[in-house]
């Protein structure tokens, strides 16, 4: 009789309900160096749990997010964690994973890194035309006055 009040009550007061579920789009996170700048962060699996009847609206769900995230990323990739929290108490934690593959980006090669700072080409060339100009003038000036000596 005993097992069967604490069944009742159990069935009574409790009930069993998803907190979170596979696949839950949880955040966009930032990605350093990748071809992609944020990749989806979503729940790698289904959450459960038995609480109290009227509660399920006092959960507190906290986010932890890898501090740096640099490319490559792979799909599926752990790149934090939830944690889901009833009156202070654990309820489950699920991993937050990648949406999609997310390649490094590729090292620039000289010719693109010029291209990329042609300010500096530009500013360069006109620094040597004006010092190849002034030594071509002092050459000038140097002829015509050893012309004029002798």
């Amino acid at each position: 009789m005993d097992i069967h009040k604490l069944l009742n009550y159990g069935f009574d007061n409790y009930e069993k309900i998803a907190i979170a579920h596979k696949d839950q789009f949880i955040e966009n996170i930032k990605i350093s160096n990748g071809t992609n700048s944020m990749v989806a962060g979503i729940l790698n699996k289904d959450l459960y749990a038995s609480i109290p009847k009227g509660k399920g609206n006092n959960m507190e769900k906290k986010i932890y997010i890898h501090d740096t995230i640099e490319a490559p990323v792979k799909k599926g990739q752990t790149l934090g964690k939830v944690e889901y929290y009833l009156d202070g108490q654990l309820l489950g934690e699920a991993d937050i994973v990648s949406t999609l593959n997310v390649e490094e980006i590729p090292p620039l090669n000289f010719v693109q890194k010029i291209i990329k700072k042609w300010y500096l080409l530009v500013i360069g060339i006109l620094i040597f035309g004006r010092i190849s100009s002034f030594r071509r003038q002092r050459l000038r000036k140097k002829r015509r006055n050893s012309l004029y000596r002798t």
